[in-house]
């Protein structure tokens, strides 16, 4: 427990050469979404509260697809009724518009009257070197009246949702008694943000007896809380494993078939380098492992 404790310390130690101030993607769009709904009900605006996000500005359109489904998203879940990106795309080929290009405030009132939305969201996006920055504008279609107008500095990798972590990789560490070295295949899915599921394998080999020869296999489940930071982030979780295998004596084998309980603590730095630490337990005895390994961020 004290090194797993020591793990965690040494992880949150790390967090200030990774983390930034700056604003992630999607907690710029929330902070938007919750401002324009929460101001739905203000007299400024008319009777008509339908939303339509009408354009986001962006040389990228897997950003401009990004930021429509993550406002809509935020939109719907905040209670705001909000126009299919479908039906809006339909209308702006009818303008000779398109999703990806510049609105202008007359523009947007003309887009929006067209529609028949009550208010139109309209954005773009601009990066200079590695500063990226991103402003939304709410304005109020019957009017004009631009209700509100956000700069957000915003520090995660452009087009990614970071808060999802979806990872193939392999590790080598050791639990430095039995098995003394350790390789693992390993993948994670994440349905939902900040949080993922781990699927992998652990072969272990060699002890540090001379007379014993070991061997085993232990594939594993676990559950983690993901913390985002710039290209990559801080987990902590729990799971299950079954470890099967042989321990070797000059005279005789035992076999091993054990269930086993594990705790995880770990850090993904630059989307490439993945550090963590096991401790595990067989409800009769406690190991541990350090491993130190390579991932392929593919989400």
């Amino acid at each position: 427990m004290k090194k797993l404790l020591c793990a965690i310390l040494l992880c949150c130690s790390l967090a200030p050469l990774f983390s930034q101030s700056r604003m992630t993607l999607d907690s710029a769009i929330s902070d938007f979404a919750a401002e324009i709904t929460s101001r739905l009900s203000s007299p400024e605006f008319s009777a008509n509260r339908s939303i339509a996000v009408i354009s986001f500005e962006s040389d990228r359109q897997e950003l401009v697809d990004y930021f429509f489904r993550i406002m809509e998203e935020n939109l719907v879940e905040k209670g705001g009724e909000v126009y299919e990106r479908r039906r809006i795309e339909n209308i702006l080929k009818e303008l000779d518009f398109s999703l990806s290009r510049y609105v202008s405030r007359e523009s947007a009132q003309e887009i929006g009257n067209f529609i028949g939305a009550g208010i139109v969201i309209y954005g773009s996006f601009s990066s200079r070197e590695n500063e990226h920055q991103m402003t939304i504008t709410g304005a109020i279609t019957e009017t004009g009246q631009i209700v509100s107008y956000k700069n957000y500095d915003i520090r995660l990798e452009i087009a990614r949702n970071q808060a999802r972590l979806w990872t193939i990789g392999v590790s080598v560490g050791s639990s430095f008694s039995r098995p003394l070295l350790i390789g693992t295949l390993r993948g994670t899915i994440a349905p939902f943000r900040y949080s993922f599921l781990e699927l992998g394998i652990d072969a272990g080999f060699l002890s540090r007896k001379v007379d014993e020869d070991y061997y085993s296999i232990c594939p594993f489940a676990h559950y983690a809380f993901f913390w985002p930071f710039d290209r990559g982030g801080f987990y902590i979780g729990a799971g299950v494993g079954y470890m099967f295998g042989t321990i070797s004596y000059p005279d005789e084998k035992d076999p091993i078939r054990i269930i086993t309980a594990d705790g995880i603590v770990g850090v993904n730095i630059m989307d490439v380098l993945d550090i963590s630490y096991t401790l595990r337990t067989t409800f009769s005895a406690v190991t541990n492992k350090f491993s130190v390994g390579y991932t392929y961020r593919f989400k």
